[in-house]
C-alpha cells in the first residue's frame, strides 16, 4: 500500500513542478529585466476580443541576419533547414527605442540586449515576390505577444482607428521587459501620444 500511495504523490507532484518551472522565467523577467521601449502596430479588432500586434523587430533585413539567409533566400529547398531555427536577436537603442542590430545563431554575453526567437520565413518588401534580394527580410518570432485582449489596449488606439476608416493598423509604443532572451509586454500605447 505505501508503494501505491507514493507513486499517487509522485505523480500528482509532476504536474505542479511543471507549472512551477514554466512560471518562473515569466516571473524573473518581469521583476528584474530590463524596459526597454520598440514600436510597432496593432490590428485593432472593434467589436471582438481580441487585437493582432505586430513589431517593427519581427522583420530583420537580410543584411543583419546570418550570411546563410542571404546566400539562400530565394533557393527555398536549401533554406529549408535554416527555418525554424534558434536565433539571437541582438538590439540597440535609437532616439528611445530599440531596435534591430543583428542577428546570431551564437548566444550572447551577458549585459547584451537581445531577444531569442525563432527563424520562420523570408519575405520581400513590396508587391513582387522576386524582388533584389536587399529588400528582402528575415520574418522572427519571438515570445512576445502577437494578441492582446482588447480590454488591455490604450482607448485612443480605438479612437485612431476609428477616426481614420482607411487606416487597418495603429502605429504604437510597446513597453516590454527582457531577461536572457525572454520578453514580456508590459504596455501598448497609441505611438501618436508619446510624439
Amino acid at each position: 500500500m505505501k508503494n501505491i500511495s507514493k507513486k499517487y504523490l509522485a505523480i500528482s507532484i509532476l504536474p505542479v513542478l511543471i507549472l512551477l518551472y514554466i512560471s518562473i522565467t515569466p516571473i524573473v523577467t518581469n521583476n528584474i529585466g530590463k524596459e526597454i521601449n520598440i514600436k510597432g502596430s496593432i490590428y485593432p479588432n472593434i467589436g471582438g476580443d481580441v487585437s493582432y500586434v505586430n513589431y517593427d523587430i519581427n522583420k530583420v533585413a537580410i543584411d543583419r541576419a546570418p550570411e546563410v539567409y542571404s546566400k539562400y533566400a530565394t533557393s527555398y529547398e536549401k533554406l529549408g533547414k535554416y527555418l525554424n531555427k534558434t536565433i539571437y536577436v541582438l538590439l540597440k537603442e535609437n532616439q528611445g527605442y530599440y531596435e534591430v542590430d543583428y542577428a546570431t545563431f551564437d548566444k550572447p554575453s551577458d549585459g547584451v540586449v537581445y531577444l531569442k526567437g525563432k527563424t520562420i520565413y523570408i519575405g520581400y518588401d513590396g508587391e513582387d515576390k522576386y524582388n533584389p534580394i536587399e529588400k528582402a527580410y528575415l520574418a522572427v518570432k519571438y515570445t512576445l505577444d502577437e494578441s492582446v485582449n482588447n480590454k488591455q489596449i490604450d482607448k485612443d488606439i480605438e479612437k485612431e482607428y476609428m477616426n481614420d476608416k482607411d487606416k487597418n493598423e495603429v502605429d504604437i509604443d510597446v513597453k516590454i521587459r527582457l531577461y536572457k532572451g525572454y520578453g514580456l509586454v508590459k504596455s501598448i500605447t497609441n505611438n501618436t501620444n508619446t510624439q
